[in-house]
C-alpha cells in the first residue's frame, strides 16, 4: 500500500511538471560533444554556414540628439551594402532619449539593458551619437568608435574568417516570442564565449530632432522611421555562458529561450539578434539576425 503512495505521489508530482513547466522557459544549452539534444532535434536551421564573420554595429541613439538621424542613415546603409554580415542595434539612451510629459518626446524607447550597456561602456563620456564596432577595443581602455569611423572599423572585420557560425529560429506564438539558437565552432581555440540574444524593432514612426536637411526635415523630423530599435535583451544583458572548456573545431551548441511579447511591440516588425563573444575581452566573434516569424 505504501509503494502504491509512493508510486501515485511521484505520478503526480511529475505531472505537475510536465503541465506547469515550458523547457524553452528554462534556458537551456546541449553540447552535441556529449550526444544530449534533448527537446530542441526537431527545430529546423539555415543550414547555410557563416563563413566570414559577421559585425554588430551597436548605435547609441536617442530621440532628441540632432546629430543623430545622420549616424543611423550612415549606420544602416553599412547593413544595406552588406546584407547578412552587419546587424545594427539602435540603443537609445542617455540625456537625450528621456522623454516629456507632453508634446513631441512622449514615447520612451529605453530599456534598462541599453542603461547598463551605456554606463558600463562609458558612452555618455564621449557623446552621441557613438557606437561600439563588435565590441572591439580601439585602444587599451576604449572601445567608443566616432560615427565617421564605423565604415572603417566594419570593413576591417566583415570579411575576416569565421570562429564560428550561428543558425537561428525565432517565431512569436500565443504573445510569447520562442528562440533557438544553433552555434558550430570552426577550428578549436581555448577562450570562453557568451551567447547574447536581443529584440529590436523596425519602422516605429516617432518624432526625432534634426540638423540636417539632407536626412529630413529640420528641426524635427515628426515621422521618423526609428529602426533596429533596442526592445529586450532575452537572455540578459550580458547573456549566457557557453563553453565552460576549450572548444573542439566542428563543436556544436544548441540553446533555447522564451520571453513575453511586449506590448507594444509589433510583431512582424521584430527581429531576433544573437551573437556570441569573449568572456574576457567582450569582443564580438559573430553575430546573427533574423526576422520573427
Amino acid at each position: 500500500m505504501k509503494t502504491k503512495i509512493l508510486f501515485l505521489s511521484i505520478f503526480a508530482l511529475s505531472l505537475f511538471w510536465l503541465i506547469s513547466c515550458d523547457v524553452i522557459e528554462e534556458p537551456f544549452f546541449r553540447d552535441t560533444i556529449t550526444g544530449d539534444t534533448t527537446g530542441i532535434d526537431t527545430v529546423s536551421f539555415d543550414p547555410t554556414p557563416q563563413l566570414t564573420r559577421g559585425v554588430l554595429l551597436e548605435e547609441f541613439t536617442g530621440h532628441k540628439c540632432p546629430n543623430c538621424p545622420a549616424a543611423s542613415l550612415l549606420a544602416h546603409d553599412l547593413k544595406e551594402a552588406n546584407p547578412g554580415k552587419v546587424s545594427v542595434v539602435s540603443i537609445h539612451s542617455g540625456v537625450f532619449a528621456t522623454v516629456d510629459g507632453a508634446g513631441d518626446f512622449t514615447y520612451d524607447f529605453r530599456t534598462s539593458e541599453g542603461a547598463i550597456l551605456d554606463g558600463f561602456f562609458k558612452v555618455g563620456d564621449y557623446g552621441y551619437p557613438n557606437g561600439l564596432i563588435s565590441r572591439k577595443k580601439v585602444d587599451a581602455n576604449k572601445y567608443i568608435v566616432s560615427p565617421q569611423n564605423w565604415t572603417k572599423e566594419v570593413d576591417s572585420l566583415k570579411d575576416q574568417p569565421a570562429i564560428a557560425s550561428i543558425a537561428l529560429n525565432a517565431y512569436e506564438t500565443g504573445g510569447t516570442i520562442k528562440c533557438y539558437a544553433r552555434i558550430k565552432f570552426i577550428g578549436a581555440n581555448s577562450n570562453q564565449y557568451k551567447l547574447a540574444l536581443l529584440v529590436t524593432e523596425d519602422s516605429i514612426f516617432r518624432p526625432q530632432k534634426n540638423n540636417n536637411p539632407a536626412v529630413g526635415t529640420v528641426p524635427v523630423i515628426t515621422d521618423y522611421q526609428h529602426r533596429g530599435v533596442l526592445r529586450s535583451a532575452i537572455n540578459g544583458t550580458w547573456g549566457s555562458a557557453l563553453n565552460s572548456g576549450p572548444v573542439a573545431d566542428q563543436q556544436v551548441f544548441l540553446a533555447g529561450y522564451s520571453i513575453p511579447m511586449g506590448v507594444a511591440w509589433t510583431p512582424e516588425h521584430c527581429n531576433v539578434v544573437a551573437y556570441i563573444y569573449d568572456k574576457v575581452s567582450l569582443e564580438v566573434y559573430q553575430v546573427k539576425e533574423v526576422r520573427l516569424q
